[in-house]
This record gives structure tokens, C-alpha cells and sequence, in this order.
């Protein structure tokens, strides 16, 4: 239990972010995780889909998202950019994230819904103990 609360002090608090949760089309999803594919792992079977949130300095980052209960493991493939009106739009409506297309078809109740997802955490006991994360 000491231990526990040892690494619960010991661990910086993670940018997260709650809202509304928005998805993807196909088209974008798979054009933007080719344009940043030199920032992401090379092999993304390791998560249960990809995600855009309103920090760019995200892109390549693991995340937690977190929707009706359950944790799922992200990797942040693109963000809301402010010359495109992106990161504005999220803050007007309270966007939490955009899942990509592949993600979205998983999770197709998630749209519209209310989530958090934690920036940088990659495993449920050093941010949300405890609780399982979904691949």
C-alpha cells in the first residue's frame, strides 16, 4: 500500500484532456498517418486505434482513452491545427479527441459521447490504478 501511494506522489500528472469525443472519416485518417508516419512507432497493431487532440506536441505520444468505463491504448497521430480553424473548433465544442477511422468503427457509440484521454500514460497503474486497458 506504501509503495502504492509512493508511485501515486512520484508520478507528474499527465495533460489530459475531457469533452466530446469526434471521429475521423476514412480519407483523413489514412492520409495523415502517412504524412506523419516518420513520428509515430512503426508498428501500430500495439494500440487499439490512433487519435487527434488539440497539442501538437502530442503527436507520437501514448494515451489513454477513457469512455464508458473502460481504458483503451492510444497512440496521437495528429493534432488540431490553428490555421485550419482545428484547435479552435475543439475548444468552441469541448472536444476531447478525434478518433481515427479504424478506431471509430471499433468504438462507433463513443461519437458524440463524453470521454478523457491522458496524454503519455501508457499503462493503467501509473495513471488510473486500477483498471484494465483494452487493445
Amino acid at each position: 500500500m506504501i509503495l502504492l501511494l509512493l508511485l501515486t506522489l512520484l508520478t507528474p500528472a499527465q495533460p489530459e484532456y475531457s469533452g466530446a469525443i469526434s471521429a475521423y472519416a476514412e480519407a483523413p485518417s489514412v492520409a495523415t498517418l502517412e504524412y506523419n508516419a516518420a513520428l509515430l512507432p512503426p508498428d501500430l497493431s500495439n494500440y487499439f486505434g490512433a487519435v487527434a487532440v488539440n497539442n501538437c506536441d502530442a503527436i507520437g505520444a501514448e494515451a489513454l482513452l477513457e469512455y464508458d468505463g473502460k481504458y483503451y491504448l492510444m497512440i496521437v497521430a495528429d493534432c488540431a491545427g490553428g490555421a485550419d480553424g482545428g484547435a479552435q473548433w475543439m475548444n468552441d465544442y469541448n472536444v476531447c479527441c478525434e478518433l481515427f477511422f479504424g478506431a471509430a468503427q471499433k468504438l462507433p457509440d463513443a461519437i458524440g459521447q463524453q470521454g478523457r484521454i491522458i496524454i503519455g500514460c501508457n499503462w493503467a497503474d501509473a495513471c488510473v490504478w486500477p483498471v484494465p486497458v483494452l487493445k
